[in-house]
This record gives C-alpha cells, sequence and structure tokens, in this order.
C-alpha cells in the first residue's frame, strides 16, 4: 500500500493519503507499506518493508509477492502494473491525464483498476469504496 507521494512541501492534495490513518485497521488482513518514507506509528497490520526497497528490482520483487497493490500515483502503479499484479490506484480529482477522465479502466495496464476521488481534498469516500465494499467482496472478509 502507497499512500503519499511526491517531494516534502508538495501542497496536501498531492500528498493524499497517510497509511497511518487508520484506514484498513479493521480488516483481518497485513498490509506492507511501499512507500520510502514511512510516518511512525502504523496501524498494528501495516508493515514497514522499507529496508527491503533497496533498488526497483527489490522492490519489483516484494511487489510479486502481493495479493493486492494498493497505491497512489508513483512509480509502485507502473511496476505492479507492468507486472500484471492486481493494483487499485486511488486517484485524487485533479490527476494526471494519463488515467484516463472517467471510469476504472486505462489505456496502460489491464491489472490497474482506477479508483477517482469525486470531491476535491476529499479522501474519504475513496477509502471507503476500497475498506468496506472492495477489500471485503475481493478476499470474502
Amino acid at each position: 500500500m502507497v499512500g503519499a507521494t511526491g517531494a516534502p512541501g508538495r501542497p496536501a492534495p498531492f500528498n493524499p493519503v497517510s497509511v497511518d490513518d487508520g484506514a484498513g485497521e479493521e480488516i483481518d488482513a497485513c498490509f506492507f507499506a511501499l512507500q520510502t518514507q514511512v510516518p511512525h506509528g502504523l496501524p498494528p497490520n501495516v508493515i514497514d518493508v522499507t529496508e527491503e526497497m533497496i533498488s526497483l528490482a527489490d522492490t519489483a520483487a516484494l511487489i510479486e509477492q502481493m495479493d493486492l497493490v494498493i497505491t497512489v500515483d508513483t512509480s509502485i502503479v507502473h511496476i505492479a502494473g507492468a507486472l500484471g499484479k492486481k493494483t487499485w490506484l486511488l486517484l485524487p480529482k485533479r490527476y494526471e491525464w494519463r488515467w484516463g477522465l472517467e471510469g476504472e479502466s486505462n489505456d496502460w495496464y489491464d491489472s490497474v483498476t482506477v479508483i477517482r476521488q469525486t470531491e476535491h481534498a476529499n479522501w474519504q469516500s475513496v477509502l471507503s469504496d476500497v475498506f468496506e465494499r472492495r477489500l471485503p467482496e475481493l478476499f470474502n472478509l
């Protein structure tokens, strides 16, 4: 799971979802933080794998072992997509053109499902969709 993107100091809409905001705590699943700067105080079911992500090859090897990748628009979505790994891409209301204008599909990766924010800077509906509907349906939780 990747919940932050961009350099420090970028506006908040570009550093959208925090893995330490409690999302997914109620789900009986194990999550792995696939980002280079992981915040302190992660929920107990989120494992920091930063030390294992030394190179892109290491990151790809970790992704290969995942059942599902949940990410914002970072290199992780492109690695996972290129590997054909089932991936849910969480996009802000204003996003890169490459992901299309609407719908859950995209022109680049068949394995990537695009989940779009409907209201600027509000991630609650996206997180609810992921953690209350999609994950339970996918894994029969």
